[in-house]
């Protein structure tokens, strides 16, 4: 059996209600590119001092790599398991099912919260506090405009699915 990769986004149809100014993921990029640039440039701003033996340090940069290789798992894991329900991640194209189950019965928003925990193992590998300073404006623009902006159309589109949704599954898995 052969199985075709469909882009099901561009079959979904246009939902100019849901487009967005800067979708999230140019946004991480450009957080991550400035927490590397002001790393290089400025002062690196370290988690640990070079004091701490080696294999401490090497623990900690083998802990921030395996969380942010998580962070990208559960990204790729949420996105694939949406485009399997034949529904678009992509801002502006409209919504063809509400996905509930598998990383979406964890948490209401994993692909954001895969992109916050690869930000951190890279800060924790890279040892170093900016990628840390660099994710409170992804946070804050992904958790304070982009969230309620989503949840909100999907609460207009799917009324008693989302309603029953919402008040299971916690908005970030923890919160």
């Amino acid at each position: 059996m052969v199985f075709e990769r469909v882009d099901v986004t561009a079959f979904s149809p246009v939902d100019r209600r849901i487009l967005v100014p800067v979708p999230p993921p140019p946004v991480f990029l450009a957080c991550l590119a400035s927490a590397a640039f002001l790393k290089f440039t400025r002062s690196p701003l370290t988690l640990l001092p070079r004091l701490v033996p080696p294999s401490m340090q090497l623990a900690l940069r083998g802990s921030g790599a395996l969380g942010a290789a998580l962070g990208v798992w559960y990204s790729y894991k949420a996105m694939y398991h949406v485009l399997a329900q034949h529904s678009p991640v992509a801002h502006g194209h409209q919504v063809q099912t509400l996905v509930v189950d598998g990383p979406y019965g964890q948490c209401r928003h994993p692909m954001y919260v895969g992109m916050l925990g690869t930000m951190m193992g890279l800060g924790i590998m890279q040892n170093t506090w900016w990628v840390g300073i660099m994710s409170v404006p992804f946070m804050a623009y992904v958790g304070g405009y982009i969230v309620p902006f989503e949840e909100k159309y999907l609460a207009k589109e799917f009324p008693e699915e989302w309603q029953d949704y919402a008040a299971n599954v916690k908005r970030y898995g923890i919160l």
